[in-house]
């Protein structure tokens, strides 16, 4: 327990899912006190049973955090249980719109915005009254690298994770007036995400392959973006705002990263990128090499 949120009280929406079950996990073996939400109510009462379990001070929430009343009880429950708010996590909901974006409906388009940024927006809104009452108020939204350089196969959503990362960016100039920090943790390809992406989908032999392009040999856990949510949410994070943190090993998109040839196809969905012979796959790598000498001789 590293106690970096002691005598703190920590919000996380949308524990049901896996990563939410274990950010909620990583802040409350950090000192916090523990809120958890989700709108199936078996699922919830199993996780708040789990926290427990470990020892953890939790409570919890059934809520449709997509709807204006349940937010407005949420706030009221986390209140009268813990007296107070100095932490909201916003974890996404589960993707499940998938496909080009020029395939999407309105009907797609509505739900996914609604879902990735016009709730998570309004979570936020609704949790300022409490959290301006904190010394160190913080927000973390959950959000992708999708945002960053969109997925085909997730085109709907990374557009609408786009705009996330600009809300971040305008809420933290707005907020900061009320003491209150923005930040979100961009994840990378992460199996248990909810990005609906198609490595979540993927099966072992497919995983193993694709492991092959990423520099650290493997895709990523949800461990490997919970000590930095605690991070941002602690008062080592006291002058971090406005910052979308990303937790990946590389930006493929930026550095140009080629695909293997033995790597499985997915359906040519890795950054929309092409499937490459030896020769052009070591060209690729020379210049790498190449930009990076470069980098390091002009620091």
């Amino acid at each position: 327990m590293s106690g970096l949120l002691t005598n703190k009280t920590a919000l996380v929406t949308n524990v049901s899912t896996k990563l939410g079950y274990a950010i909620a996990q990583r802040l409350g073996f950090a000192g916090a006190n523990v809120f958890i939400s989700d709108a199936h109510d078996q699922k919830l009462r199993k996780s708040v049973h789990g926290l427990k379990e470990l020892g953890l001070n939790v409570a919890g929430a059934v809520v449709d955090v997509t709807d204006p009343k349940h937010r407005e009880q949420l706030f009221e429950e986390v209140d009268k249980k813990f007296n107070g708010l100095d932490v909201l996590v916003v974890n996404p909901l589960v993707n499940t719109q998938k496909g080009a974006i020029l395939d999407s409906t309105k009907m797609d388009f509505d739900k996914t915005y609604n879902q990735i940024l016009t709730t998570p927006f309004k979570l936020a809104k609704s949790a300022v009254p409490l959290l301006e009452k904190s010394s160190n108020g913080s927000i973390v939204f959950i959000s992708s690298i999708a945002g960053f350089s969109p997925f085909e196969d997730i085109g709907l959503y990374s557009a609408a994770q786009t705009g996330l990362l600009g809300l971040v960016k305008a809420s933290a100039i707005s907020l900061a007036q009320r003491k209150i920090r923005v930040n979100s943790v961009s994840l990378g390809m992460m199996r248990d995400d909810a990005s609906g992406g198609f490595w979540t989908t993927a099966d072992d032999d497919q995983l193993a392959q694709l492991s092959q392009v990423i520099p650290l040999g493997r895709v990523a856990k949800n461990t490997d973006s919970t000590a930095l949510i605690e991070f941002l949410a602690s008062d080592r994070a006291s002058y971090i705002t406005g910052e979308n943190c990303i937790v990946n090993d590389e930006d493929h998109s930026a550095s140009g990263q080629l695909v293997p040839s033995s790597t499985p196809d997915f359906g040519g969905r890795i950054h929309g990128q092409k499937r490459l012979g030896a020769g052009t796959r070591e060209k690729g790598v020379q210049n790498r090499r190449r930009s990076r000498y470069h980098r390091e001789r002009r620091n």
